[in-house]
This record gives C-alpha cells, structure tokens and sequence, in this order.
C-alpha cells in the first residue's frame, strides 16, 4: 500500500496556552500548539512518527526570527501537541522575540517519515494574543522591576493581633504601610480574631458588637447585636465578607466586604440556633421552624428564601462555588440554589427514598 507523501493539519492552532515549564516568578517562555494529522485523502495518520519543524517569521516569511525542530508521534486519533520555545529544541535564533515591536506568523513544515529531511510545507498563521503575554516579562515599571516580577512581588500579607491588656486590635495593612487599630470594651476579656482575604472581624461580646476590618479601604465598621446574646460565631467566607447569627433577635447578620455594607435576614423565634453555611462568598442557614431556607448572595446583596415541607425536621446543605442543594426528604424534593441567576430548581424523587444524597459534580 502507498504510503502517504503529503498530509493536511486540521484545526490548526487547535489551542495556544501558555505554557508552565518555568517557575511562576518568571513570565513562561513558551506556548502549546496542537492539531490533527491527515493524509492527503483525509485519513487521520494514527500513531506516526512525525518531525515537526516551527519556525516563528515576520509577515512577508522573508526574516525567520525563529526556528526549531520537534520529533514527536500521533495518538490513536491522529493528534499531536507540542510546547513551541522551549530550549531544547531550537534549530536557530532565539525565541526572545520583540512581540511588542513586531507582527509573528507561525510556519509549519512537516515530515511524515519523522527523519526531518523531507518536509512538506503545510501553511503559514500569524499568531495573535497569547504569546504577546511575554512582553510583560520585560516591561519595565518605576521602580525597575519587571512587570512579571512586579505581580510576584505585589502578593501582601495583613497581619494583626490583640492587645487584650490595652483592650485594642492592631492591624498591620501591608500594601498601604499603615497600621490601624479598634478599641473594644474593657469587660470583654479578650477576642478571638477571624481572617478572611486580607480582612478581619471580631466579637466584642462585652459591647455586643461586632467589627469589621475592611483592608482594601482600610476602614472599620460594626454592627451591634442583641444584649440576650451573650456570645455568637463569627463565620468567615473565601471573599473578605463575614456572617454572624444574632440568636437572641433571631437573625442572621452579614458583612458584604466589596460592597462595605451590613444586610440582615430575620428567621422564626422557634428556631433557637441554627448553622451558617458558606460556599464562595455567598451564606445559606436553615430556619428548621419556619421550614424555610435562606440564602444570601454577595454579588446582588439580596437575600432568597425556599420554603419545604414540615415533615422534615430540618435539612443539610450541599455546596459548591456559592451554590448550595438540600434534600427536603419528607417533601420527596431536591433544591438547587444557582448564584448566577439568583434562582432555585428542583427535581422531585420516590416516595420510596427514605432521604438522597446530592452528589456535586465537577464543572467540565
């Protein structure tokens, strides 16, 4: 059987990422390229061999600025991958191209015999946004670092701690250089501090009120609670905003950092304590009492609610990326809470489950 002398790329430039060779303190000098070998009567050319010789030029093809030689083989469905600039490979020049300066079109040659002596030249593709990333590696700012540097070294830490003889908190915000501090009652002993995203909260329990460290606008605020409370939780979400439960006043009270406000949701009197939950930035509890969930979103700093049927005592929650699922076993119903549009589904199930589990799924 003749041997094919000739083969097409389908979907060439199938995906272009960069690549992650090097360390993160650097700008990766290198990016994927992808694509599936054909024969020249459109049969995919599996498990071949092959010699792949990527040359990096200017628009006219006449200045290569870059050149280099890979061996790879296809996989059963003919495709094959490869990281362009890695220093093992080249052939001639040098992939510090001035990407900033200067238009680049990537020019495939192929050998099917994989001896790279016979290429097939197979096109030519002017390569667009993702390699130009590389420019912030040798942008220079003020101060004379890199801008690929700069964005390593701007990563800060906050740090604070009580001074509970003085009765204050300190606050050490790092990217401003400042300190900062909150004094809180003399009859509370000392506070537990609770951190999240740079901020931080704590419990005056003495004062009953709750403060807030807001650290990207370096201010405080607060938030008082009923006196028949004499002690609460502070829960902490991954986003910088904070929830606590005003048992005594039945209700929920929560911190939303980006917007610098306090929202409050009331729940039945019948229900003494209940739990917050927290997924993202978002918090959920369930009024056991008053048969209903809640659910506070972040983002619309709006609070929802989902009633379910009395025969179940109360009900755990499921959560995901700010999304949270409960199974309403008596009521035979599986809810889901999406962030995305601020709304509830549901999808019913046998009488003859006693009570289902709801498995998460990773996103594809």
């Amino acid at each position: 059987m003749k041997r094919d002398t000739t083969i097409k790329l389908f979907l060439v430039l199938m995906f272009v990422t960069i690549s992650t060779y090097e360390s993160l303190a650097q700008v990766p000098q290198a990016f994927n390229y992808q694509a599936v070998a054909r024969g020249a009567f459109g049969n995919t050319l599996v498990n071949r061999a092959l010699s792949v010789k990527i040359s990096i030029t200017d628009s006219a093809g006449s200045n290569t600025y870059y050149s280099e030689l890979q061996k790879i083989t296809t996989n059963a469905f003919g495709l094959f991958s490869c990281s362009v600039g890695k220093p093992d490979t080249v052939l001639s020049g040098s992939f510090s191209i001035a990407f900033n300066n200067n238009l680049a079109f990537m020019k495939v040659e192929v050998d099917t015999n994989g001896t790279a002596n016979n290429y097939i030249y197979l096109g030519t593709q002017q390569l667009l946004s993702v390699p130009y990333a590389q420019v912030a590696g040798k942008i220079k700012l003020n101060n004379g670092n890199s801008l690929g540097e700069e964005l390593v070294e701007s990563v800060t830490y906050n740090y604070c701690f009580d001074d509970y003889s003085g009765k204050i908190v300190n606050v050490y915000n790092s990217k401003l250089n400042v300190w900062t501090s909150q004094k809180y009652s003399t009859g509370t002993a000392s506070v537990g501090l609770h951190n999240s995203n740079g901020n931080l909260a704590f419990n005056d329990y003495s004062a009953n009120i709750v403060f807030v460290y807001n650290a990207k606008l370096n201010t405080w605020t607060s938030q008082n609670y009923n006196f028949g409370s004499t002690s609460i939780g502070v829960a902490d979400s991954a986003n910088g905003n904070f929830a606590f439960n005003d048992y005594s006043a039945n209700t929920v009270f929560v911190y939303n950092a980006k917007l610098n406000i306090w929202s409050s949701q009331n729940y039945s009197s019948g229900s003494t304590s209940i739990a917050i939950n927290k997924s993202d930035d978002n918090f959920a509890f369930d009024d056991y009492s008053g048969k209903k969930v809640y659910v506070y979103n972040s983002r619309l700093n709006v609070w929802t609610s989902k009633p379910y049927n009395s025969g179940s005592a109360s009900v755990g929650f499921y959560r995901a990326n700010g999304n949270f699922a409960f199974d309403d076993y008596s009521g035979k119903t599986v809810y889901i809470y999406t962030k995305s549009n601020n709304n509830w589904t549901s999808q019913t199930y046998n009488s003859g489950s006693a009570s289902v589990g709801c498995k998460i799924l990773d996103e594809k």
